[in-house]
């Protein structure tokens, strides 16, 4: 076992194309469109989100739980990105890479963390290399090497999880994985208050947005 790869499971211990092609496709934030015939009105929908919380100091996040080995979080990680942008201040969007115990996906979760800590302009550069990469990987090493292949050598890759933020990153990662109950992917949470995920949606990531919109308004209006 090397020792990037060691540094990157005792990481994750202790502590898109595709997507694109929609966007250049004028589809809304990027999304893949939903089934043909499929309604965009949530007005039948019975309750499309889970209660929680309240935990207060995430009032002002929408956090998206994904995993670089769902094709569904490949499809939609870019344009629930841009439509995160839109999000009102002070609210942010943040990715959450889920940790699952699976060598693999683990070490592309890690990954993740030490491209924040190193370069954070280029998340969306690992996005797209790690999503790609998901499609043949065997090893947490074919992970290590989309570090590699961004140009990060050893030596950064080894201080980067070395340093405590990071650390602090990744078990705040797990923490909220478990605070939030993560039953799918991808997964939203909104405001500290609200769960909810495209199964509520019938799959249609379209009609998820009006949804993540309302949930937001409500989080605004201290419903």
């Amino acid at each position: 076992m090397t020792f990037n790869r060691r540094m990157f499971l005792l990481s994750a211990v202790t502590a898109a194309f595709s997507a694109r092609s929609w966007a250049e496709a004028g589809n809304p934030f990027g999304l893949p469109p939903g089934e043909a015939g499929q309604q965009n009105d949530l007005s039948n929908v019975i309750k499309p989100y889970l209660a929680v919380g309240p935990y207060e100091g995430d009032r002002h996040r929408v956090y998206m739980f994904l995993s670089y080995e769902c094709p569904y979080c490949e499809q939609t990680w870019y344009g629930l990105g841009q439509w995160g942008s839109t999000l009102p201040e002070p609210f942010r969007f943040v990715y959450v890479p889920v940790y699952t115990g699976n060598k693999r996906s683990d070490a592309a979760a890690t990954g993740y963390y030490v491209v924040r800590d190193l370069a954070p302009s280029r998340i969306g550069e690992y996005n797209r290399l790690a999503f790609d990469t998901a499609r043949h990987a065997k090893t947490a090493d074919d992970y290590i090497g989309v570090l590699r292949r961004m140009g990060f050598n050893r030596d950064a890759v080894k201080a980067s999880l070395n340093k405590q933020q990071t650390r602090d990153r990744i078990a705040r990662a797990m923490m909220l994985a478990r605070n939030y109950r993560i039953t799918a992917t991808p997964f939203f949470a909104v405001g500290g208050r609200y769960t909810t995920h495209a199964g509520f949606t019938n799959g249609n990531y379209q009609m998820l947005v009006q949804l993540l919109n309302g949930l937001v308004s409500d989080v605004v209006q201290g419903k």
